[in-house]
């Protein structure tokens, strides 16, 4: 039987947040949607560089069209590409501030998918993923 915790299952309980500052947004090309049985386009907002034991790491948000400042976030399987979101991603989802011309700017995810998420690095190195760099910024005319 769940805990109960003032009349509320302990499951609903959200989960503690971690805010995170987004550095830039890239598309991911090469996943697979296992819900439509067709290849995907996802978003991988980038985080500013994290400082952990093993160095400076920059963590990637993984979500198909987050609308309504909600995301879903999810990762990708090595070996079949597929986008699956998160366990209980639909339930505790993460929530996002928009900053100049409507890009994300930061993400408040929920600890037990913030523990999930995968680093640029590792992204980049998966196999029949393609991630797209940012065109270059033009410099102000004079």
């Amino acid at each position: 039987m769940p805990e109960q915790n003032g009349g509320r299952e302990a499951r609903d309980i959200p989960a503690p947040r971690i805010p995170v500052q987004i550095e830039q947004v890239l598309e991911v090309e090469g996943a697979y949607d296992p819900r439509f049985r067709a290849p995907t386009i996802l978003q991988a907002h980038v985080s500013t560089p994290v400082r952990t034991k093993e160095g400076l790491k920059q963590y990637v948000l993984l979500t198909q069209n987050p609308q309504h400042g909600i995301a879903y976030l999810g990762g990708i399987d090595t070996e079949s590409r597929a986008f699956n979101p998160y366990e209980g991603a639909y339930i505790d989802f993460a929530r996002y501030q928009r900053g100049e011309k409507g890009v994300i700017t930061q993400m408040d995810v929920p600890a037990d998918q913030f523990e999930q998420l995968m680093t640029l690095d590792q992204l980049k190195a998966m196999e029949g993923i393609r991630v797209k760099e940012p065109p270059p910024q033009n410099p102000p005319q004079k």
